[in-house]
């Protein structure tokens, strides 16, 4: 109907204002980001259900739109901020980036950076290096989903930092003996000899291969 077109239109013209708006807040000074990028996320959370029902088109708009900004307040609250002397949020942080992720799968920006937070960030987290190990083993895993995706984004950088994380907490945290520990508490098939580590790498590189098919 002519109404249900005029409406249509309407909702193109405020999406396409908002989109402006919050591309303007995100390129603000640094003395004003926290407040910019909040004011941006909130923008973008209220809008869409003020305008709904909502064109698929749009929708992936302000969800993509959104998306982006969490990616970058993540970015500033966890590394950023402290560059212009102010404190750190790394918690605040991730959660940005699991948000932005969920809400747009493809975004390298999101991916990246959220294994950089875990990375960079195992001994503020834990001192436990087991559980040190696990966020290691999810950064790999959302390394792998990436490159999977065959998305247009070179993570070799960001996949040598976590691997020399990795190599850094066997070789310096959890030996040899611990390694071995691990790998017999992972392992579905047992060698016939415990001893034999070797055999037992393969029992889990064939395991690993198998849930890759």
């Amino acid at each position: 109907s002519k109404r249900t077109g005029m409406q249509a239109r309407a909702n193109r013209a405020v999406v396409q204002m908002v989109l402006g708006r919050i591309e303007a807040l995100t390129d603000t000074p640094y003395d004003q980001r926290d407040a910019a990028l909040d004011e941006a996320v909130l923008l973008a959370e209220r809008v869409r259900p003020v305008l709904e029902p909502l064109a698929y088109d749009l929708a992936g708009q302000l969800d993509a739109q959104l998306s982006l900004v969490l990616s970058m307040r993540g970015v500033w609250r966890a590394s950023t901020r402290g560059r212009h002397g102010l404190p750190l949020d790394v918690p605040a942080a991730e959660a940005d980036l699991r948000r932005a992720l969920e809400l747009n799968p493809e975004s390298a920006h999101a991916r990246g950076n959220l294994v950089r937070a875990l990375v960079f960030t195992l001994d503020e987290r834990t001192d436990d290096p087991v559980e040190q190990l696990g966020l290691l083993q999810e950064a790999i895993g959302l390394l792998h989903a990436g490159l999977r995706q065959e998305l247009a984004h070179n993570y070799r950088e960001t996949l040598a930092e976590t691997l020399n994380a990795l190599e850094r907490l066997v070789s310096e945290r959890i030996g040899i003996d611990g390694l071995a520990e691990l790998m017999r508490a992972m392992a579905q098939e047992q060698p016939a000899d415990e001893n034999d580590l070797a055999g037992l790498a393969r029992n889990l590189a064939d395991s690993a291969r198998r849930a890759l098919e």
